[in-house]
């Protein structure tokens, strides 16, 4: 069995590749797939695509309005913070060159995203010394990183590093990238968007031989389903929350009496503690589940079990290869 990885081309311009960079590492991790990162530019493909090396958003009206739009309900949908900048395409060739120089670092994923809220948070000018070399001491500072800002600065403007890029850029050509993110699995299968990204990490790794889900036999499931429910009647938040992965979603008729949430659904740890916080602080006199049954499927388990005003509820779960549950749906 190989090792399954992606490489995830991204952008710093692009509002999309953000979205994608915010969500990839944990969506990875749930399936087991390493990631590859190749920061790039796509002002010279789109030139020579297009004739222009301005994004195809701006040259549209209509479809850059779209695009603004659809950018803010993908963001809003996985809680990603986002702002329309006041520059677009922003130029991002310094932040760009710093993130090639250490794009096999373990925090690259972090810096990537730090820079990206520069852009699209704080509407700031990625291409700046002065702001890429913040982001660089503040990350340094918090993850206690021996790094020198100063010197990878300096290095980022070395004639050495501006080739490097031109080769990253005639490398996205020659494999026929067009857009971002772009996501290459396996022997070059290419997906592009951040709406394709759960596609290419699945495809990652089954691929590999590795199963993106646990196949579970029917006893499996009910064990499952008791190690589950055993945190949930002894009152232990930290226990419960060990089941979920990081980016979980979960919808319940509850999410709207508990915290007011329209479309009934919590993303990620934070909101999710934050829902069960106010479950365990509501029941009287004490939370209490009964299993009765749970049935495996293709991805998850269907677990059915009574609260402790006698109710039956069944919570469909569907699982990552660690058996942490990425997606939950309530039914009473």
């Amino acid at each position: 069995m190989s090792n399954p990885q992606i490489e995830l081309w991204y952008t710093y311009g692009s509002p999309y590749s953000y979205l994608a960079v915010e969500r990839v590492e944990s969506l990875a991790a749930s399936a087991g797939v390493a990631i590859i990162w190749r920061p790039f530019i796509l002002g010279p493909i789109f030139q020579a695509l297009h004739g222009s090396s301005d994004s195809p958003f701006s040259r549209n009206a209509p479809r850059g309005s779209h695009m603004w739009k659809d950018v803010r309900r993908r963001a809003e949908r996985h809680r990603i913070a986002f702002g329309h900048p006041t520059e677009f395409p922003r130029r991002s060739l310094l932040a760009t060159r710093v993130s090639l120089l250490v794009e096999r670092e373990p925090w690259i994923g972090e810096l990537s995203r730090r820079v990206y809220k520069a852009n699209f948070v704080e509407d700031r000018t990625i291409d700046s010394p002065e702001v890429i070399g913040d982001v660089l001491r503040e990350l340094a500072a918090e993850l206690s990183l021996a790094i020198d800002p100063a010197e990878l600065l300096t290095r980022a403007e070395a004639p050495e590093t501006k080739q490097r890029l031109r080769e990253r850029t005639d490398e996205a050509m020659a494999r026929g990238i067009f857009g971002a993110p772009t996501v290459f699995v396996g022997d070059g299968e290419l997906y592009w968007g951040d709406d394709r990204l759960e596609d290419a990490i699945a495809s990652a790794a089954a691929a590999s031989g590795r199963s993106h889900v646990p196949v579970m036999s029917a006893e499996e499931a009910r064990a499952f389903m008791r190690e589950w429910i055993e945190p949930w009647n002894a009152g232990d938040l930290e226990a419960i929350l060990a089941h979920y992965a990081d980016h979980i979603e979960q919808t319940s008729p509850l999410v709207v009496q508990r915290l007011g949430r329209a479309d009934g659904t919590v993303v990620g740890k934070a909101e999710l503690r934050a829902y069960f916080s106010a479950g365990l602080a509501a029941a009287q006199p004490k939370l209490h589940f009964e299993p009765i049954d749970a049935v495996p499927g293709v991805d998850g388990v269907a677990m059915i079990y009574k609260n402790q005003l006698g109710t039956t509820v069944v919570e469909v779960v569907q699982l990552d290869h660690r058996k942490k549950i990425v997606r939950a749906r309530v039914h009473r």
